[in-house]
């Protein structure tokens, strides 16, 4: 006999859930894997969706003096069963429960429901969360994604990458197009792309805000980040890579480039096709 469904909950990677916030754990990209591929089962199985646990207290952006406290208050609505609904189903019907955990196959097993999981976003996220988005024109506008922060010398892109392929862009669309860079990292950091006439840093009020910020833009250059990845499945934006670890993130694969160079015939003849 086939189990019914009854509820699906998304247990988000942390040190320990205690159901209304998280202690630690994996930052917002990664965590919205779970909360789609969740949401999409539900949808198909027409069980009762459980409100994943969004809020996060963590030190290290705190010691890092991030912008961002990757806390997540306000940045979504309530979906599905929540409050002391939630926890009582949790922890008084466990076995009617199926828990949603990990990465999955990253996008590659949401790209057949990209519109469910575009319809989540549209759904979930607070309009307060995206509020600094409204009004804004991205039509000539190519996003930077830099990611620093936790990262380890050993997983971060070289500056020098960042600058070839926008100057590539750059000279390659005859000074058509804006650049603007998000990023994790300090100023001080990231002084050496600024520095550079194009490009001008940008935060919209929280993560998520920038990643649907991403999502909006002309074109990507990504970092091996999954936050890079989300900007880029969410809207099918074109995307260069430097690297990554996970796979697919367009319908059209022809749209999204990996060049470890970030120069090169490759680069401009994506460059070519679609700017």
């Amino acid at each position: 006999m086939t189990r019914v469904l009854k509820y699906i909950y998304p247990k988000l990677p942390s040190g320990y859930d205690l159901y209304l916030f998280r202690m630690g754990g994996a930052g917002l990209a990664n965590c919205l894997f779970v909360a789609v591929r969740a949401y999409i089962l539900a949808k198909k199985t027409n069980a009762t969706y459980i409100n994943p646990t969004w809020v996060k207290f963590s030190l290290g952006p705190y010691i890092r003096k991030e912008k961002d406290k990757r806390h997540y208050f306000g940045l979504f609505n309530p979906v599905g069963v929540r409050g002391l609904k939630k926890i009582a189903a949790l922890l008084f019907c466990p076995r009617q429960v199926t828990r949603v955990e990990g990465l999955g196959d990253y996008f590659e097993n949401l790209l057949d429901d990209h519109a469910v999981a575009r319809a989540f976003f549209d759904y979930a996220v607070t309009s307060a969360a995206c509020s600094r988005l409204k009004g804004v024109d991205f039509s000539n506008v190519i996003g930077i994604h830099v990611r620093l922060g936790d990262y380890g010398s050993f997983l971060r892109t070289s500056r020098d990458w960042y600058q070839s392929v926008i100057e590539h862009i750059d000279k390659e669309t005859n000074h058509k197009y804006k650049f603007w860079l998000f990023s994790d990292g300090s100023q001080e950091e990231l002084d050496g792309l600024l520095s550079l006439g194009c490009v001008e840093r940008k935060f919209f009020g929280n993560a998520l805000a920038d990643i649907l910020a991403l999502s909006k833009t002309r074109f990507i250059i990504g970092s091996d980040s999954t936050f890079s990845g989300w900007g880029a499945f969410l809207g099918q934006v074109p995307v260069v890579f430097p690297k990554r670890h996970f796979g697919r993130v367009l319908i059209n694969g022809e749209h999204e480039l990996v060049s470890p160079s970030g120069e090169g015939g490759q680069l401009t003849e994506f460059i070519r096709l679609v700017l």
